[in-house]
């Protein structure tokens, strides 16, 4: 996967956790919600900063916290028997969890990978 698809994706689910805080704040009053939703949005940031230099171990990290979070929500589901909104936000992060994790793996795309041509060499 392309580094900068990565760091795209990594801020698209930053938004899309800071957005889903705002929602179950506005919708339910939860400002558990709020704080968590706001709290994941900017570990995300935070990991995206970070792969501008480890762009593997950035991605990865996104993985854990994009699965760890769908955990969460389906727990949640389980827990309180109702399907909204946990069974959709569980399974967008899993896709991204996906996601990442393939970004994560090493070979995975052409930037990841070692560079294998011949520079001439300008004093010869």
């Amino acid at each position: 996967m392309d580094v900068t698809l990565g760091r795209v994706l990594i801020g698209l689910y930053a938004a899309f956790l800071a957005v889903g805080g705002v929602i179950g704040a506005a919708s339910a009053g939860s400002r558990k919600s709020l704080i968590a939703g706001m709290g994941s949005a900017l570990l995300a940031l935070v990991l995206l900063v970070a792969s501008l230099w480890y762009p593997r171990v950035a991605f990865g990290l996104c993985g854990l916290l994009a699965a760890a979070l769908a955990g969460f929500f389906l727990y949640r589901t389980r827990k309180t028997g109702k399907p909204m909104p946990g069974v959709p936000l569980g399974l967008i992060s899993v896709l991204f969890a996906i996601l990442f994790l393939l970004a994560a793996w090493p070979n995975s795309g052409p930037e990841l990978q070692p560079r294998t041509e011949v520079v001439p060499n300008a004093a010869r």
